[in-house]
């Protein structure tokens, strides 16, 4: 693959290259493939074989579970950050399945690339090490917030956190750069889309947040983390 100035910014920026040279990251970016997919198109399905693991170049990916005839959507990954390593690092089979949210351009790293990579540079090893860590920890954060905060307090913090990975700052606050409906959001949150209405048609009010065509933006952090911190909205998605 020919190391493009967009290939190489990507790389700098993804954790898993932290404290990796520019000398070596446009060697490395020969060695990489690039594969582009349309949205909607699935990149890999659960309990399928693969030995790769990706990096987003530009545009949006959905981890999901696929649970009968529906999705459960565990995250969206975004440009510079990585998604698949965990089939790479264990047997080769996929516990989830990730489909293109938008038209997507993806960097592929194969099996024996990365170990390679990891056996003459070691700390990538140790990135790659504390991304899963980092993984792992934020799976045990969800676990938690299921148990103790109610669904209006766990849906503000998903809004929030998708901004803050992912946003863009405006004249207001902060906008998501991925658009999401109210179904999306419901998969992510583990809800019904009219608990989803109801909760931002109420954080709206509360100019908590804008919610139109599909865009999300947060208006005043601080507000939404107090909101979060306040275990008053119980009844919020009862009609």
């Amino acid at each position: 693959m020919k190391a493009t100035n967009d290939v190489l910014n990507i790389l700098r920026k993804t954790e898993l290259f932290e404290g990796i040279s520019n000398k070596v990251l446009f060697k490395l970016a020969g060695s990489f493939k690039i594969k582009q997919y349309k949205q909607k198109e699935v990149i890999f399905a659960k309990n399928n074989l693969s030995s790769e693991l990706y990096i987003v170049l530009d545009g949006f990916v959905k981890i999901y579970e696929p649970i009968k005839n529906k999705k459960r959507a565990y995250s969206y990954v975004g440009p510079a950050k990585i998604f698949g390593e965990f089939a790479l690092l264990g047997d080769g089979v996929r516990v989830v399945s990730a489909e293109a949210v938008t038209d997507i351009t993806v960097i592929v790293i194969s099996k024996n690339v990365f170990f390679g990579i990891i056996k003459e540079y070691p700390a990538v090893g140790l990135n790659i090490a504390c991304l899963v860590s980092a993984k792992m920890q934020n799976a045990y954060k969800e676990i938690v917030q299921i148990a103790f905060l109610n669904l209006p307090r766990r849906i503000a913090l998903l809004l929030l956190n998708l901004c803050t990975a992912y946003g863009k700052k405006t004249k207001y606050g902060r906008k998501l750069a991925l658009k999401l409906n109210h179904n999306d959001i419901a998969e992510l949150a583990g809800t019904t889309r009219e608990t989803v209405v109801r909760v931002c048609s109420k954080l709206r009010k509360l100019n908590h947040i804008n919610y139109y065509d599909k865009n999300i933006e947060i208006i005043d952090e601080k507000k939404i983390m107090e909101f979060i911190d306040n275990d008053t909205h119980k009844n919020w998605t009862r009609k």
